[in-house]
């Protein structure tokens, strides 16, 4: 059994989800790859790792 869970300690705090869903909505509508996502949804990578970041 674990202590507690384990947290990553972020230097900033989290967009909005909905930010991240509609860019994820836009990738997947265009076709475009990740590094080409526009910059009102932020650094593509902060998209990219969002469903890995909120499962730990």
């Amino acid at each position: 059994m674990r202590a507690g869970p384990r947290h990553r300690a972020r230097r900033w705090p989290w967009r909005d989800h909905r930010e991240a869903i509609d860019a994820v909505a836009f990738r997947f509508q265009t076709g475009t790859q990740w590094v080409h996502l526009p910059e009102k949804y932020g650094n593509w990578r902060g998209v990219f790792n969002r469903p890995a970041d909120v499962g730990r």
